[in-house]
């Protein structure tokens, strides 16, 4: 007799299919009543996604043309690739690792803007463990976690992919280290605090300062750091990524939401701590101020291309490094720069 009981794994997954099927029946690209044209576009609470609050804060959004609501997946970033596949939404900020994949399964997707050096992924580790303690370089710290137990968001998912490429680079393969799907950061905690786990994978600052301050732990290794190989350095880099088939219904509408990206990446840069102010006003009923302040002037103090337009050579390192890691296949289909970035995004 086949079991019917739903197990957490099951319910995870209704819960994101009726959350794409409530959002659909919204959509994105109709008119609204004033003539601007609706976007649904993802947002999760952290430093990182900044500059989406920002443009939605000070009407940046609105003065492009764009009618944006501002969602946030309870199961992040899985949630937010399926509810973008699903038509759900029509925007997701972030690497775009996940939605070339996608683009290499036939799914049309447009990178319509790119920040370099903006997502901090790290490894954190217990102060009183023995990784702690390693010394060297960044290929030295990858080689002794040969034997670990490293602590993911999800199986299958970026930072394992991230991951697998450093033990590449460093001469080591998946198997000489054990992944372990926990969950978000208070399950990372529980994990490392329990010593289910020897390192935990963060993807901001804000997750890193949390991990850290609760289960007395330190940052092991920044996996896209200034000092990793140039390969790894391609993962700290921050794309908008929008839907093709919307892209191409409603190519104002991107190129809308680029600019009003450009303006709050300006506007952010010049006010940190009133970005700051807005993102703990949404996120963190207006607390950690100070420390959000910080980690946006440390994202904000980068070089980056004009009009924060994509940059065919960064882009194309990530998709190598995908290759290498056996992430994405090993042919051009729906990877190349011209399918990839619409004409008023690319240098």
């Amino acid at each position: 007799m086949r079991n019917t009981k739903m197990g957490s794994r099951g319910l995870a997954s209704l819960t994101a299919l009726i959350a794409m099927l409530t959002l659909a029946a919204c959509g994105g690209g109709s008119d609204a009543a004033d003539g601007s044209t609706k976007m649904t576009i993802v947002s999760l609470p952290g430093e990182v996604y900044v500059l989406e609050e920002v443009a939605l804060d000070q009407g940046f959004y609105e003065d492009n043309g764009l009618d944006v609501e501002l969602i946030a997946p309870q199961n992040g970033a899985s949630g937010a690739r399926q509810l973008l596949l699903g038509g759900s939404v029509q925007g997701w900020p972030g690497n775009p690792a996940t939605v070339m994949q996608d683009s290499a399964k036939n799914f049309d997707v447009a990178l319509v803007a790119m920040i370099k050096d903006w997502i901090p992924f790290q490894l954190q580790v217990r102060a009183d463990s023995d990784l702690a303690d390693v010394e060297g370089d960044y290929l030295d710290k990858i080689r002794a976690l040969k034997g670990k137990v490293i602590g993911l968001t999800g199986l299958g998912s970026l930072p394992q992919q991230i991951v697998e490429t450093a033990l590449g680079e460093a001469g080591l393969t998946p198997s000489d280290v054990t992944f372990v799907g926990v969950g978000l950061d208070q399950a990372g905690i529980a994990s490392l605090q329990n010593d289910r786990i020897d390192a935990y994978f963060t993807f901001s600052y804000l997750s890193a300062d949390a991990v850290q301050s609760q289960a007395d732990a330190v940052k092991y290794l920044g996996l896209a750091d200034a000092d990793a190989p140039p390969t790894m350095q391609t993962f700290s880099t921050w794309t908008l990524a929008a839907s093709g088939d919307f892209a191409e219904k409603e190519p104002q509408a991107v190129e809308g939401w680029a600019a009003a990206i450009r303006e709050a990446y300006e506007w952010t840069k010049t006010n940190p701590e009133k970005a700051a102010q807005i993102v703990a006003d949404k996120n963190f009923k207006g607390e950690n101020v100070e420390e959000l302040t910080e980690w946006i002037q440390m994202l904000t103090s980068g070089e980056q291309s004009p009009d924060l337009t994509v940059d065919p050579e960064t882009l194309q390192s990530e998709i190598d490094a995908l290759r290498g890691a056996g992430a994405l296949p090993p042919e051009d289909t729906g990877l190349l720069y011209e399918d990839l970035v619409p004409e008023f995004a690319r240098q």
